[in-house]
């Protein structure tokens, strides 16, 4: 033990001094890094901010555009329902000229047109076979002379 103890000299002075240097260095790190937190944790505040703020932005703009979507496509919807009750109402007018009922009473007071009487009615005989000879102009002359008595009787009226 003997051989342990010359071989080490502890001088406790050059120790106090070595711990003292130590704990200031531990406190000058210590000091830094507080000097960075307090740098650092205002931009960390800031930077999460700046973040909630953009996120909100852009959260807002995509509702914008959700709404303004919307009102086109209600204003789109509004002119579909216009253009359906436009239609319908064509659809009522055309089912309206086409009454012969009031087709018929149009031309007999607005044109004054009558019936055809029993001389001005013509009957057609339809034939499929092709030999049937038909004399066109004794049917023309003789509807030549039922007009001319038509419009006679016609002018007396």
């Amino acid at each position: 033990m003997s051989a342990l103890r010359d071989n080490y000299n502890y001088s406790y002075d050059s120790d106090k001094r070595n711990t003292i240097n130590s704990r200031e260095k531990i406190n000058n790190r210590n000091k830094k890094k507080k000097k960075k937190k307090i740098v650092a944790e205002p931009i960390k505040n800031l930077m999460m901010i700046s973040i909630v703020f953009v996120l909100g932005l852009v959260i807002i703009s995509n509702y914008a555009l959700i709404t303004d979507k919307k009102m086109k496509i209600s204003t789109i919807d509004e002119e579909i329902e216009l253009l359906n009750k436009e239609k319908e109402e064509a659809i009522i007018a055309l089912e309206s000229l086409k009454n012969t009922n009031e087709i018929e009473d149009k031309a007999k007071n607005y044109l004054g047109m009558n019936y055809p009487t029993r001389i001005q009615t013509e009957f057609l005989e339809v034939a499929y076979n092709q030999n049937i000879n038909t004399n066109s102009y004794a049917t023309e002359k003789s509807n030549d002379l039922f007009s001319f008595i038509n419009k006679a009787t016609d002018l007396f009226n």
